[in-house]
């Protein structure tokens, strides 16, 4: 469940950065609050796991207001304080969520293929305007593919995961909040089963913050790489 290294893949310097300060099996901030608007929380993963990506138990489900109060609201203040404070400065805001993802589905997932691309985007329907995820998804082809299109990498849109994060006081009627999501399969940059970092772990980090830097610029002009 571990979104192993992305701390160091996603880092360029200057950046604003809202990190989690927990790992996922004590509170998930990617989830919704309500257990009933969570899909995953039909298989005990919502906010606060009651079970473990194999579906084993992990805790009583009774210290859920504890877990909530102390790392998810927090963290979700932080995140909105953010975005207030970017609007309030620059009239509007991008958030990049940055994740990564194993190269074979756990039980717990909803998409269980074994096809599993090098890249994943995910997109809100509302604060994802075509033009972005389409700008990101080129810049992942030009930048990995080194200018050889026959080296360009996979990637799927919502797909194995979809969606991305927006503060929810502005969730689905604030436009001026922009959000993506980047996942990065984890077969390109460690060894998931002793989790050490693969020879070109600083090749995929630099043309990972690369691609950051320039949809930064794409989204400021509103251009196309």
């Amino acid at each position: 469940m571990t979104d192993w290294y992305t701390d160091e893949l996603f880092c360029v310097k200057g950046s604003d950065r809202l990190l989690h300060s927990v790992s996922r099996l004590v509170v998930d901030p990617e989830r919704f609050p309500d257990d009933t608007d969570e899909v995953m929380a039909q298989r005990g993963m919502g906010a606060v796991y009651t079970h473990t990506s194999h579906g084993t138990p992990l805790r009583k489900s009774h210290d859920r207001d504890k877990w909530m109060h102390e790392y998810y609201f927090p963290h979700h203040e932080r995140l909105e304080s953010w975005t207030d404070s970017a609007l309030a400065k620059y009239g509007r805001c991008l958030i990049i969520d940055c994740h990564s993802f194993p190269a074979t589905p756990l039980r717990c997932d909803l998409d269980q293929s074994p096809h599993r691309p090098d890249f994943c985007i995910g997109t809100d329907e509302f604060h994802t305007p075509p033009w972005l995820h389409t700008a990101c998804a080129d810049l992942m082809k030009i930048v990995f593919s080194d200018g050889n299109p026959s080296q360009s990498p996979s990637l799927q849109i919502d797909r194995p995961y979809a969606g991305t994060i927006v503060p929810a006081r502005h969730f689905r009627h604030d436009p001026r909040v922009a959000s993506i999501m980047i996942e990065v399969n984890r077969r390109s940059y460690m060894n998931e089963e002793t989790a050490k970092k693969l020879p070109d772990f600083a090749t995929v980090k630099a043309k990972l913050n690369q691609i950051l830097l320039e949809l930064v610029r794409c989204w400021s002009s509103k251009v196309r790489p």
